[in-house]
């Protein structure tokens, strides 16, 4: 007989929800917008995979409480980004020339 196989671990979802809005926001403080803007996304659909769902029996109240440090968690996120909305829009607008740069030399390249 083999060895038994180790049992994966199935993730939390409703961890991995709390632990990219920490992520999020640990991003942002840094200044790391780009990279707190994907995560953001990663979050917001991993949210409405978790709620089509239907919230688990038992987890009503922990959602509640998640949900709430959430919402705090993306006013702070809003009043960092206001605050920093200029340098904002120059990181995004260079991220942009260099995605349009990258389309327009590889359209020169192409064989």
């Amino acid at each position: 007989m083999g060895k038994p196989q180790p049992q994966p671990q199935l993730r939390d979802p409703w961890q991995e929800i709390e632990d990219l809005s920490a992520a999020v926001y640990q991003l942002a403080a840094q200044s790391r917008w780009l990279e707190a803007t994907e995560l953001y996304k990663q979050r917001h659909s991993l949210l409405e995979k978790f709620f089509s769902a239907g919230v688990p029996a038992g987890q009503h109240d922990r959602v509640r409480s998640g949900i709430i440090h959430i919402l705090q968690c993306d006013d702070a996120l809003k009043t960092m980004a206001e605050f920093n909305r200029s340098s904002l829009v120059e990181e995004f607008q260079e991220q942009n020339k260099r995605g349009n740069a990258a389309k327009a030399y590889s359209k020169t390249h192409q064989f």
